[in-house]
């Protein structure tokens, strides 16, 4: 935290590095025993597909106990937001959805400067060295 201070960035930023993860849906905190095969299968999927351990876990839950909604109900779901863009309040919408997304990806950007000058500071190196070998 003391070589993130010395940068001339905001709070904000500096903030916006260190959190990494943010749940844009509710979710309980539990805590589950693993063994340590089950715990390695997760870490290897983990690994490979760049997904959290815990966004697994949830995937498999929904998979197995979800209850999902009848065709019919998807079906009305889909129709109902079918043309949402053809529409001002839809438009509207859709180009909210698509600031907040270029807003994300400006927001993640300044999160990997950060975290690199971070790093830099602390004498851990550039983030591509590991690259460079």
């Amino acid at each position: 935290m003391r070589a993130a201070l010395k940068m001339q960035v905001s709070p904000s930023e500096v903030l916006d590095a260190m959190v990494v993860t943010m749940y844009t849906y509710t979710v309980d905190r539990t805590q589950i025993y693993l063994t340590p095969d089950e715990n390695a299968a997760l870490e290897r999927e983990s690994i490979k597909t760049g997904k959290t351990k815990s966004q697994l876990i949830r995937e498999a839950i929904d998979e197995k106990y979800r209850v999902r909604p009848s065709l019919e109900e998807f079906m009305a779901a889909l129709n109902a937001a079918a043309g949402i863009w053809d529409n001002p309040e839809g438009e509207a919408a859709v180009k909210a959805i698509h600031a907040g997304r270029r807003a994300e990806a400006r927001q993640t950007r300044r999160r990997l400067r950060a975290m690199q000058a971070i790093r830099t500071d602390d004498g851990a190196g550039d983030l591509d060295d590991a690259a460079r070998g």
